[in-house]
């Protein structure tokens, strides 16, 4: 995407990062692609703030109602399209029945090992993020 200058911008986008008692962290593959995962999330929409698409996005994509986000980490994500990812934290409130599922459209939930997204797609990011939270990937 570029601006009418033509210069090449910046799309914002949200992810939530939530793991259980095991340390495993909930994931969401991409399509029906199970070898490339990432937290839940997305892109911004226009008029919508951060925590509003967090809150949309982890609905959309888990069945999880998300209440008191936090935000933990952002980086720029170069790429076909430049991001800049924002992830939180925060508090499951509410589930839809069947949660973790996402709708039909949106991949696979699942708990994974956090070395599962080091080596995903969106790798450079979450070790980033996970040296930040001290969350270990290596030894898994």
């Amino acid at each position: 995407m570029t601006n009418e200058s033509g210069f090449k911008v910046a799309r914002h986008a949200v992810c939530f990062l939530l793991m259980n008692d095991d340390g495993l962290v909930l994931a969401l593959s991409r399509g029906k692609d199970l070898d490339a995962w990432g937290m839940p999330g997305g892109k911004v929409e226009a008029n919508e703030s951060l925590d509003m698409a967090l809150v949309r996005e982890t609905y959309e994509e888990t069945g999880y109602v998300v209440a008191n986000p936090l935000s933990v980490y952002t980086a720029f994500v170069p790429g076909e399209i430049n991001f800049i990812c924002t992830t939180f934290i925060g508090q499951v409130v509410a589930a839809a029945e069947g949660a973790p599922r996402s709708w039909p459209y949106e991949g696979e939930c699942e708990w994974v090992k956090p070395k599962v997204l080091v080596d995903g797609p969106f790798g450079d990011y979450n070790r980033s993020l996970f040296q930040k939270m001290n969350i270990d990937w290596r030894d898994q």
